[in-house]
This record gives C-alpha cells, sequence and structure tokens, in this order.
C-alpha cells in the first residue's frame, strides 16, 4: 500500500468513527421510506456527476434487488433520461434540469432526495424547494457545508470533508437502506438492539418532578333520563377514580418507567392534599409536597356517561364513556414569596441527595415561578443535571440553556411569538429557530407526524411510525418528555429518543384518560414496528 492509499483509507477510517449521529440520519430516512411506500407514494432521486451514479445506484436496487428477491419498490432517478434532461437544460437552463421534473411528477406525499457532496449545487437546491412548495419530503445526503442541508426534513449529512469521503459514506448509506427493505430474516433491526440497551438502563433512574400537581377525579354513570328542573341530563353515578393529573401524571410516566421519581409541588392544607398525597403513593412515586393554607388544592371532577349499560361496573371507567361536563377548582395566582422560598430549599436540598435528571412540568398553575426557575437551571449548572421541561411559553425565557424542551406545533410558534394559523412555519425552520433561541436541544411534537428534532448538529423530522387510532391526548406531552429525559440520561442520541418517545406517545394516545406505559409497554410497541 502506497503513501496515497494509506492517506486515503485513514481518512476514511476517520470518518466512520464519527458516525453515531449519522447512522441516526439513515435511520430516520428508512423509518420514512416505509412509512411513505406503505402510503403509495414515490420517490424521486437526483445528483450531479458521481452523485448522479449514487442517485441511480439507489434506484437500481430499490427498483430491482439489493441481495434477495422482494417487492419492487417506486424509487425514480431524475438523471436517467438523456432526453429530458438536455432538453429541459437547453430551454431552461441547466439549474432546472430536476426541477422541472419534481414539477412535473411529484405529488403531496411523494420524497424528493437529493445528493450533493458540497451541498450547494443549484439544480439540487432548486428542486428541493420546489418540492417543499408541492407538499413533498425533502431528504438530503451531503457533506458538513452548503446551505441543503438546512432545507431538508431529515438531512443526512457525512462527517468526513473530502469529496470522495463523502461519496464512499453515501453509497454505504444506500446499501444501508437497501438492507432494511430486504426480507425480515436478511435485514438489520434497524438500532432494535441498541433500543433494547436504552430501555434497559432506564430502571432506577433518580428523576426530580418540579411542577403543577393536581387531583384529576372521574364519576362515571349512566344516563337514564332528562333532568325535569332543566333540559339537561341527569347522571346516574356508578364509579369514582381519582389520579394525580398535571406534574403528577409526569412523576407517574417517569415512575412507571421505572425511575426513582420523587416530585416537587405545592398543595393545600385540605381534605384534596391528602387524595393527592395518596394517589401519588398507589402510583408509584414519592410526593414531597409543600402545603399553602391560603391555596387550595387544584382538582377537576370529568363527569362521565358510560355508552352501554355493560360497561358500567368495567374497571376502566373511563374507557368507553362520553364525557358530559368537567369542573375546574384552581388558583393561579403565583404561590407567595414564603412559599416559594420552601419550594426552593426543597429542590436543593433533592438535587444534593441526588438525581440524576430534573424534569419540569409547566401547567402554569403557579408553582414554577422565575426564581424557582433560576433555582433549578442553578442546580443544574452546579451539579451538571440535566434538565428536560415542558413548558409554557410565557415562562420560556426562564429556561433558556435546559438540556431539552419538547412543545407542540403550536406551542412552538408561541415561542417565537408567531401566530400558528397566519404566520405559520414549516418545522425544520421551526425547530432551527426555536433551538437558537432556547439553546436547547428541541424536539417540536407533530402529532401522527412524529417529531421535528433540531440539537444543533442536525434537524431531522423523526416520523411516527406506530399508526394508531387516537381516543385522547390528554397527557401526551407529559409522556414524551418523561421518555426523551429517560433516554437522554439512558445514553440514546437524539434521534434514537425521539423514535422512542414517538412509541411512547402512540401508546397513551391510544388510550383513554391520562395514563403511563410501562418499559414492556415500550417494548412491545417498538417490536411490533418490525413485524
Amino acid at each position: 500500500m502506497n503513501d496515497n492509499s494509506r492517506a486515503h483509507s485513514q481518512e476514511l477510517r476517520a470518518a466512520m468513527e464519527n458516525l453515531e449521529p449519522w447512522y441516526g440520519q439513515v435511520d430516520a430516512v428508512v423509518i420514512h421510506l416505509k412509512q411513505a411506500f406503505g402510503e403509495g407514494k414515490r420517490v424521486y432521486v437526483a445528483g450531479n456527476g458521481g452523485s448522479a451514479t449514487l442517485a441511480q445506484h439507489l434506484s437500481d436496487e430499490m427498483v430491482g434487488r439489493y441481495e434477495s428477491d422482494r417487492p419492487p419498490y417506486p424509487v425514480i432517478a431524475l438523471t436517467a433520461d438523456s432526453a429530458v434532461l438536455t432538453v429541459i437544460g437547453n430551454d431552461y437552463g441547466y439549474e432546472n434540469v430536476f426541477k422541472r421534473q419534481v414539477e412535473a411528477l411529484g405529488q403531496v406525499g411523494d420524497v424528493f432526495m437529493g445528493f450533493s457532496t458540497s451541498g450547494s449545487s443549484q439544480n439540487i437546491i432548486a428542486a428541493a424547494k420546489t418540492a417543499r412548495e408541492k407538499g413533498m419530503t425533502v431528504i438530503t445526503f451531503t457533506g458538513p457545508m452548503g446551505q441543503l442541508k438546512e432545507m431538508a426534513d431529515i438531512a443526512v449529512v457525512s462527517p468526513a470533508k473530502a469529496t470522495s469521503r463523502i461519496q464512499e459514506l453515501d453509497l454505504h448509506a444506500i446499501h444501508l437502506i437497501c438492507e432494511a427493505f430486504e426480507p425480515e430474516q436478511k435485514q438489520r433491526r434497524l438500532g432494535m438492539d441498541r433500543i433494547e440497551e436504552i430501555i434497559g438502563a432506564f430502571g432506577g433512574k433518580r428523576i426530580l418532578v418540579i411542577g403543577d400537581v393536581m387531583l384529576d377525579q372521574y364519576v362515571a354513570g349512566m344516563v337514564e333520563r332528562v333532568n325535569p328542573e332543566a333540559p339537561v341530563p341527569v347522571l346516574r353515578a356508578y364509579q369514582e377514580r381519582a389520579v394525580t393529573g398535571g406534574a403528577g401524571n409526569a412523576a407517574k410516566n417517569a415512575a412507571m418507567l421505572g425511575a426513582k421519581t420523587t416530585l416537587i409541588s405545592v398543595v393545600g392544607q385540605d381534605a384534596m392534599a391528602s387524595q393527592v398525597e395518596e394517589s401519588a403513593g398507589k402510583e408509584g412515586y414519592e410526593p414531597r409536597f409543600i402545603q399553602d393554607s391560603l391555596r387550595p388544592t387544584i382538582y377537576k371532577i370529568r363527569f362521565l356517561a358510560r355508552i352501554r349499560e355493560s360497561d358500567v361496573l368495567a374497571d376502566n371507567i373511563i374507557e368507553g364513556s362520553q364525557q358530559l361536563l368537567r369542573v375546574d377548582h384552581e388558583n393561579t395566582a403565583a404561590i407567595s414569596g414564603e412559599v416559594e422560598q420552601r419550594v426552593i430549599t426543597a429542590i436543593q436540598e433533592s438535587v444534593q441527595a441526588g438525581v440524576d435528571g430534573i424534569l419540569v412540568s409547566d401547567y402554569n398553575k403557579g408553582v414554577i415561578t422565575k426564581n424557582v426557575a433560576e433555582a433549578i437551571m442553578r442546580a443544574m449548572r452546579e451539579h451538571n443535571v440535566p434538565v428536560a421541561a415542558d413548558l409554557k411559553p410565557a415562562h420560556g425565557s426562564w429556561f433558556a440553556g435546559v438540556d431539552i424542551i419538547s412543545p407542540n406545533r403550536n406551542e412552538a410558534h408561541e415561542y417565537l411569538s408567531l401566530d400558528s394559523v397566519t404566520q405559520s412555519i414549516e418545522p425544520p425552520e421551526l425547530a432551527v429557530r426555536l433551538r437558537e433561541l432556547m439553546q436547547a436541544n428541541v424536539f417540536v411534537t407533530l402529532g401522527p407526524d412524529g417529531m421535528q428534532l433540531s440539537d444543533g448538529n442536525e434537524t431531522v423530522r423523526v416520523p411516527q411510525e406506530h399508526v394508531v387510532k387516537v381516543y385522547d391526548v390528554s397527557g401526551a406531552g407529559d409522556t414524551a418528555v418523561v421518555t426523551l429525559l429517560m433516554c437522554k440520561l439512558a445514553g440514546a442520541t437524539p434521534v434514537e429518543a425521539a423514535r422512542v418517545a414517538n412509541a411512547a406517545g402512540a401508546f397513551v394516545v391510544g388510550k383513554v384518560g391520562t395514563v403511563g406505559l410501562t418499559t414492556d409497554d415500550l417494548r412491545s410497541m417498538l417490536l411490533h414496528r418490525h413485524k
């Protein structure tokens, strides 16, 4: 081996040693392609020169085969028709050779996949812009430079700098993608061994939850007549149930996933406070509640009518019910200075005793004040404790620099002082701008569309790969942020964390009421994806 060959090999080896984020990006591409093909969508690929051969290579092996016989997949190379390329180049300019084809062929939900080692190929950039305008998903394979990666829903960014090394890694990515579509006995498990390792590390993590606790009460029965006093139904109550809600639901989720969990919150000196504490004990976490004689415990009562008489005595009184009315008892004013100091002292003592992570569960009911936020941020810096925050955007500036935030799309717009209807921006830009504002790893939850991640190294859409019938989105945000924090503590990459959190979110929205999930539930969801 001569010196040039050694240098080549050393460059490639150095790049291969830094591929953990890159593998997560390729995994996200596979997830999205499986979803797109399942919905009957097509993929259009393009590149220039050597990148054109990569585009055609992917098309060859997806339409033809990789190693084993399997159904073909509709991956169309926009580089292959010389007559189309030359007529567009001659009449409209070379920068439009792919854009024009995307205009002609692309449909909403299709995928445009562009290869550009520089990230600056104008004809790929033009095609990507047009694809976005047509409602297509944009996936790019590029190097660390250029603007193309910022335009993508999923960007696979090579850590190498030399053009030839980037192309070699792109070919590796193509083969990983093709391998994922091999028959089940041939394909890799797409990180399942790694996900098992992550979930297995959840147990015993020490999580401190800080936020607004409340009691969720449910009264279920049958409606058999109309009230003669007013034109409203009469509910004959058969069952009642009480669980902790708000920050209590977040603490319950952490405990169910195996964490040793403590919740710091404020309750009144009343009967409801005792019920909240009793429910917390049943749900598996330690309540550290500061009592305030001037502040009632927050509680909500939901009145539910059973649909069928046979369901009246069912174990889950919420499923199969129609909510008639919700009554809220709450004081949303900020806690007093004296109570605030007691909360801060509890935080300091808990952190000094030892915690692995802090979760802020802000329902804007008065517990999270600016001073409480400063105490949390100080603990994060002084004790090097990761903080995940599920915040009301009005309090966002207090938590700039936390490790994780996970707003939904409307909340993300609110952080940026934008109206989500009249000033709506697309998830990739939304996540990038929010990351720049908050200096945090941003996971924008998009419901059935998964999560949009931006962490400073990459901006990538992690699609929701679990199709479930949605019954109730209550508490889904709690489940998502808890799972993201647990994954971080277990050593997961951001893309891995988003994949696991997507599975957790899909599980809870498929249930009625605020529920959590166990690690067995999570494993079942993730394993089901691979069937």
